[in-house]
């Protein structure tokens, strides 16, 4: 990803056996520097995307999420709250922010 980009995910959420999760909650999708710190450097909360069907949802990272962030190797994650539980639909995954073009 470049640095003060905007990035959109597409996420369709499935059990282990392929089968679709009815999403009645938005997954979160969580940007940091190492999986042991506590606070997220970008936090975002998805868009439910019923019309793809009940288990997709939308993550947009516009320009302003990463734009002041250090270029660098971080970790991301996201993960689904319902009846209580936090659930992880993709553990901490490494990505590295390139440097971009920084516009005033």
């Amino acid at each position: 990803m470049t640095q003060g980009s905007t990035m959109l995910l597409i996420l369709k959420v499935v059990h282990n056996d392929g089968t679709p999760v009815a999403l009645t909650a938005a997954p979160v999708f969580a940007i940091k520097k190492t999986g042991r710190q506590d606070q997220a450097d970008v936090l975002l909360t998805s868009t439910l995307a019923p019309i793809r069907g009940v288990n997709y949802a939308v993550v947009t990272i516009d320009a302003t999420a990463t734009k002041y962030m250090e270029p660098g190797r971080f970790v991301y994650d996201v993960w689904l709250t319902q009846d209580g539980s936090r659930d992880p639909i993709i553990p901490y995954s490494q990505f590295v922010l390139e440097p971009g073009l920084q516009l005033p």
